[in-house]
């Protein structure tokens, strides 16, 4: 798709206002593209997830569109216009929204900044497998934890440890940790997730 300045995407616009399906259709596929190739910081880790993308996209043209077009009118009645940096605006906007709004997101909603979690996902095989700390408190219960637990070596250390045969030797050297130093941090992890299991009443 062809590149437009600003002073085609304009009369792009202004055909859209007006009515111009076809017009509409090209300015979106242009938005669509745009956004695709945009950083949308708001989202974290997410700022690249396809299906978040798509939602953004979805939203900034809707936003675009209702009340007759009235956000496109309003930058269409600006003395001076680009139309990229109309688009980041509202794009930022709405990925904002779109942030607060996530169950990754465990920052309360007043908050301006954003705490991301790590999701790790867990196989039948390694629930058959795991056993001392999976044994007293289920590996659900350690998947419930680790949703919470923002550091990856830290949910690494601690999933391995628990539902992985291998050695303290091989689960440390992932880390570039002495076996005696990896002992100690999931020692640590496992009594702050005893701690965090109480707290959100188990």
């Amino acid at each position: 798709m062809t590149k437009l300045n600003n002073a085609d995407m304009d009369q792009l616009i202004h055909r859209t206002v007006q009515g111009d399906m076809v017009a509409r259709e090209e300015l979106f596929r242009h938005i669509q593209q745009f956004l695709t190739r945009m950083e949308l910081r708001p989202l974290g880790p997410y700022s690249r997830d396809p299906d978040c993308v798509g939602e953004v996209c979805t939203r900034v043209v809707s936003r675009l569109i209702i009340n007759d077009h009235q956000r496109l009118r309003s930058y269409l009645g600006r003395e001076k216009r680009c139309f990229a940096s109309f688009l980041r605006v509202v794009a930022s906007r709405v990925a904002i929204d779109l942030a607060r709004g996530m169950r990754q997101n465990v920052a309360p909603r007043h908050e301006s900044v954003f705490r991301w979690v790590q999701e790790v996902e867990y196989s039948e095989p390694e629930c058959a497998q795991s056993s001392n700390l999976a044994s007293r408190l289920q590996l659900l219960d350690v998947r419930r934890y680790l949703r919470c637990c923002a550091d990856p070596v830290d949910a690494d250390l601690l999933t391995h440890s628990v539902s992985s045969s291998q050695s303290w030797q091989e689960i440390a050297s992932r880390h570039n940790l002495t076996p005696n130093a990896a002992r100690q941090r999931v020692s640590r992890l496992r009594k702050s997730m005893r701690a965090w299991l109480e707290q959100h009443n188990r």
